[in-house]
């Protein structure tokens, strides 16, 4: 899991992603009695053009393909992090997108 907040800060400082937080089990437990789980969900804030209300996820795929991840799907896999990450475009808190990275 380290490995992935790695590579979010890293997004996060080169500006494919605006903040992001944790979320769905993860995020629980820091507050109930830790458990096992095998997802981790991120939601991101992404950044936009002025003056537009769209929304892409084309620079998040684009900067993970740089990174040597591979499209299958609707996921984005690389084995160095151990799983998958899939990139969703439900909004959320005034605008967004989801990710959930499965271990």
């Amino acid at each position: 899991m380290e490995k992935i907040f790695a590579l979010l800060n890293q997004m996060e400082t080169d500006g494919v992603i605006g903040p992001y937080a944790i979320g769905g089990a993860v995020g629980a437990i820091f507050w109930l009695e830790p458990f096992a789980t095998k997802d981790l969900d991120v939601f991101v804030s992404l950044p936009t053009e002025a003056g537009s209300l769209l929304l892409s996820l084309g620079p998040i795929y684009s900067y993970l393909l740089g990174l040597g991840h591979q499209v299958r799907g609707q996921f984005i896999n690389n084995r160095r992090l151990g799983g998958r990450i899939c990139a969703t475009n439900h909004s959320f808190g005034g605008g967004g997108s989801a990710a959930g990275r499965e271990a």
